[in-house]
């Protein structure tokens, strides 16, 4: 009876990634979706940011500076986890996007889409990776990627002087650098906050997130 069962060559997979301010998230999702594509899956990126947009249409995301939409959303996303009382909140929404994408592309939100791998950027807490597992199990991957501090801070200042005013001094760009890397690690304080250092131990891959040469032979790999 066995014979008669269906092979799936390409199972459907979901790739979560938890990875501290500064690394190049950009950089690390083309990675990816390049290796995945090179094995014939079909990359699909789910930005939480924009989940939480699709599920909570008042919120507007300021387009003023870096530093504070980087800012918003880190608080945007603890008070949807607090409102909800639940700290994998967001990653339900992950789940729910990825269900809206089955319907699109099989007609049915319960039927997996063979051949095609979720990207879920990015992931902050321990308990969305819990949750990602218990519903995925074996097909779920969290990819973890880290970056030496100092060149994490680089970045951001970088980032930072592109959309701050002129008259912002290097050590003011410093200062709010050092505040989004310590409020993006761990935010003791809200027990719906952040939680990066006990998210980023639970990966299954661990990559450099900041050199494009070595994430690409990671991933490959």
């Amino acid at each position: 009876m066995s014979e008669n069962l269906p092979t799936i060559k390409s199972p459907e997979l979901v790739f979560g990634i938890a990875g501290p301010i500064g690394v190049d998230m950009d950089a690390i999702v083309a990675s990816l979706s390049d290796a995945l594509t090179a094995v014939h899956y079909r990359p699909v990126p789910i930005r939480l940011t924009e989940t939480m947009q699709a599920f909570h249409a008042d919120v507007d995301l300021p387009r003023t500076n870096f530093y504070e939409e980087s800012k918003f959303k880190m608080a945007y996303g603890n008070a949807i986890c607090r409102d909800a009382q639940d700290r994998a909140r967001l990653a339900r929404m992950a789940v729910l996007a990825i269900r809206s994408c089955r319907q699109a592309a099989t007609g049915d939100a319960d039927h997996a889409a063979d051949g095609t791998a979720y990207i879920i950027r990015q992931l902050k807490r321990p308990d969305e990776v819990a949750l990602l597992r218990r519903v995925y199990g074996r097909q779920f991957v969290l990819v973890s990627a880290y970056g030496p501090i100092e060149q994490r801070r680089l970045a951001l200042q970088e980032a930072l002087r592109r959309s701050l005013s002129t008259r912002t001094t290097p050590a003011e760009l410093a200062a709010k650098a050092d505040q989004l890397i310590a409020d993006d690690a761990s935010e003791e304080a809200d027990p719906f906050g952040q939680k990066l250092r006990d998210t980023f131990h639970r990966g299954d891959v661990f990559i450099d997130g900041l050199s494009r040469l070595a994430m690409a032979e990671k991933l490959t790999r």
